[in-house]
């Protein structure tokens, strides 16, 4: 598989890990100007300090470096450099694409639960 193609694939889980989540706080607050800023702070700012994007992960204390492991973005900076950088593929990057699929389907299914709640 080329690097082309697993990037392709890890960004689609990606992608889909955050609308799954945008969908959830869309379901889950009352109007749109407390979903923008849920949204915000609950997506941006963890994205941007915890997925190890800017500040290496093993240099935060013990307690954000377990609250990244719930951060999406993490385990996609963690493929994304080990596709680019290492070159290596799904074989070293398995735990990782089932971290993210993990969070795809949980968030799906929480979304669409409380989307379905909303409607009755």
């Amino acid at each position: 598989m080329n690097i082309e193609r697993m990037i392709r694939a890890f960004a689609g889980a990606f992608v889909l890990v955050s609308l799954a989540l945008g969908v959830l706080i869309s379901a889950r607050t009352s109007s749109q100007r407390v979903a923008m800023t849920a949204a915000l702070l609950g997506t941006m700012l963890p994205t941007m300090i915890l997925s190890g994007f800017i500040f290496p992960v093993e240099s935060m204390p013990r307690v954000l470096q377990y609250l990244s492991n719930v951060v999406p973005a993490k385990w996609f900076v963690i493929v994304a450099r080990g596709i680019m950088l290492k070159g290596v593929g799904l074989t070293y990057l398995w735990q990782e694409t089932l971290v993210l699929c993990g969070m795809a389907l949980f968030l799906l299914g929480a979304a669409a639960r409380s989307f379905h709640e909303r409607l009755e």
